[in-house]
Order: C-alpha cells, then sequence, then structure tokens
C-alpha cells in the first residue's frame, strides 16, 4: 500500500512545492466560481457574470498604512522614525512625496551570520530586509512585516562591496518608483 500524505492547507501544500524546488501560479477565482481571473480576465476587479468583487475587501487593513497623517506627536521622544528630525527634514523638503499617502517608506537593514554555528568555517549569510516605515511603530518592527529582499551568500561578509549585491534591489526600487504598480486601495476601494 502507497503511504501518500496530502497536505491539510494551501500554505503547506506551497511549502512543499518550494522546498522541492517547484514554483507555482497563484490564479483568482470567482467567490460564486463563475470564472478564473486568468488570460483575458487578469485585469478585472469584478465578475463579469455576477458582479461580485474580485478582492475581499478590509477596511482596516488601510488604515495602519497611513500613520502619517494621523501621528500624534510627543515632546522629545523618538518612538518611530515619523518623530525624528531627519524625517521631519525630508517632509519639509520633498513635499510633493510627503503629500502622497500611497508613497511608501523602506528602511533597510544587514546584518550577517554563520549559517553552520562553527567559528571554525569561514561562511557567511546576508539577509537584507525591507521594512515598511508607513505601518505604526507596534507593527513596522514585527518579522511579520519584513520584506527580505537579498540573501547574500559568501565564505566571508560583503563588507564595503555590499552596493554591488543591492545594484539589482536598487533598480528594482527605482522601476517602481518611475514606473509604479497597479495594486488593490484597499482603504477606498
Amino acid at each position: 500500500m502507497c503511504n501518500i500524505i496530502i497536505p491539510s492547507s494551501s500554505y503547506e501544500a506551497k511549502r512543499k512545492l518550494r522546498d522541492l524546488g517547484l514554483g507555482y501560479e497563484t490564479i483568482h477565482a470567482c467567490k460564486y466560481d463563475y470564472v478564473l481571473y486568468s488570460k483575458e480576465f487578469t485585469d478585472l476587479q469584478y465578475c463579469p457574470t455576477c458582479g461580485e468583487t474580485r478582492y475581499k475587501v478590509n477596511h482596516n487593513k488601510g488604515k495602519n498604512f497611513r500613520i502619517r497623517d494621523k501621528r500624534v506627536e510627543t515632546n522629545d521622544v523618538l518612538r518611530h522614525p515619523t518623530d525624528a528630525e531627519g524625517w521631519k527634514h525630508f517632509n519639509c523638503e520633498f513635499p510633493y512625496f510627503t503629500s502622497d499617502p500611497r508613497n511608501v517608506r523602506l528602511g533597510l537593514t544587514s546584518d550577517g551570520f554563520n549559517p553552520f554555528g562553527h567559528m571554525s568555517t569561514s561562511y557567511s549569510m546576508w539577509p537584507v530586509v525591507l521594512l515598511s516605515y508607513n505601518l505604526p511603530s507596534w507593527k513596522c518592527m514585527k518579522e511579520t512585516n519584513f520584506f527580505m529582499s537579498l540573501l547574500i551568500p559568501g565564505p566571508r561578509s560583503p563588507g564595503r562591496e555590499i552596493n554591488v549585491y543591492l545594484q539589482p534591489l536598487i533598480e528594482e526600487l527605482k522601476d517602481l518608483w518611475n514606473f509604479g504598480v497597479r495594486t488593490y486601495e484597499s482603504l477606498t476601494g
């Protein structure tokens, strides 16, 4: 008898595919199964048959992302990067950027580690993580809101040459800035 283990959730199935080095494509479906949002329906926001919205609307999600408009300043206490003088200076210097609440402010952090745990082994991994400072202070530093954008492996730390490794990320961020990307506006629908 064959022992076949079927994944218990879509998350587990995706994880197994990833572990095997296989990709997958996510295709949305109408809530009532009238259409798949692929091919000629890829860009539709509503089902052409029943009119139901493609995405589940979460009115609270967008509210968390727009903290700049609703921050309350406290006297000389740095609770979030928005409290810093550099942030305030940026707001004054670039009002065209700061006035649009859809713009995203990112922080970049990196720190290397030895994945083998042996000091005698000369090897390092350097994750490069982006943080969204548009989120409230109690959310922006949670691991679930980190974007691991690069993983730099090698026999030693990248040192001053880290700029070489950051070039693909910088190019992608430039494209995002110059051309943008279509997203669903969860606050206004």
